[in-house]
């Protein structure tokens, strides 16, 4: 698979492999700044060629271009990682927040991996773009309660169980027809949103997860082994992941 950089704005596309041999390279970087990396050791030799061809490795170390973005991932204070599961399939994105600077790598959905320079302001708007929040109907007030397990199914990798999941969702919303028939019809998708900034000397771990049901948004909270869902709306999803990416600030 074929490494994709683009050195006048530093966007880097790239698979997984790939992405974790670059972090390698640049974390001996910063502890050993006179010692070039090379690709000797654990490091796939496949990867390491990769890199080099597309121009991301020069000399064993990271294009200058991409030394923040990295620096971002390997010095970050914060992490957020994003799971976006629907009757196609599963996307898992991810974000850290570094002292300089922001690094994103969004899921394409074919195996490959945008990796690219942001800024902390800019986060919600990313993860609203991740999860493709946008208005929704408001449903009836109600509440229902599933297994947390069928959250986890509904993210699974294996397209039977996540539309197995997706069948069992829809027997769960009797409380709204149009959603439950949209669910039922394969219009549904699960975001799951988990923010861990440092503070101090501890770690403040945050949580939003919600259902599109294509009719309408339900948040999704954990009680016990089970999870209630509940109407929401964009706007207030929005208001959330703006607090939950700031609480570290």
């Amino acid at each position: 698979m074929s490494v994709t950089f683009d050195p006048e704005t530093g966007h880097l596309r790239l698979d997984v492999e790939a992405f974790r041999v670059l972090v390698e390279h640049a974390e001996r970087t910063a502890q050993q700044p006179t010692r070039p990396p090379t690709g000797g050791g654990s490091t796939p030799g496949d990867a390491v060629a990769r890199l080099v061809a597309g121009g991301v490795l020069v000399d064993g170390r990271p294009h200058p271009r991409l030394r923040e973005t990295l620096t971002g991932v390997t010095a970050s204070w914060g992490s957020v990682q994003v799971v976006v599961g629907d009757d196609e399939g599963v996307r898992l994105h991810h974000a850290w927040l570094g002292a300089t600077a922001v690094a994103v790598l969004t899921d394409r959905g074919d195996s490959t991996f945008d990796l690219g320079p942001s800024h902390a302001t800019q986060l919600p708007g990313t993860l609203a773009a991740w999860v493709s929040l946008a208005a929704a109907p408001e449903l009836a007030s109600a509440t229902v309660t599933v297994p947390d397990v069928l959250l986890e199914e509904l993210a699974s990798h294996r397209p039977d169980l996540r539309r197995a999941a997706g069948r069992a969702l829809a027997d769960a919303l009797g409380p709204w027809p149009v959603a439950q028939d949209r669910v039922r019809a394969g219009r549904w998708r699960l975001a799951t949103v988990d923010v861990a900034l440092a503070t101090g000397d501890q770690t403040l771990a945050q949580h939003v997860a919600w259902l599109d049901t294509g009719a309408g948004l339900l948040r999704a909270e954990a009680v016990e082994r089970d999870v209630r869902l509940t109407p929401t709306t964009s706007a207030d999803l929005q208001r959330d992941l703006a607090t939950v990416v700031a609480a570290g600030g």
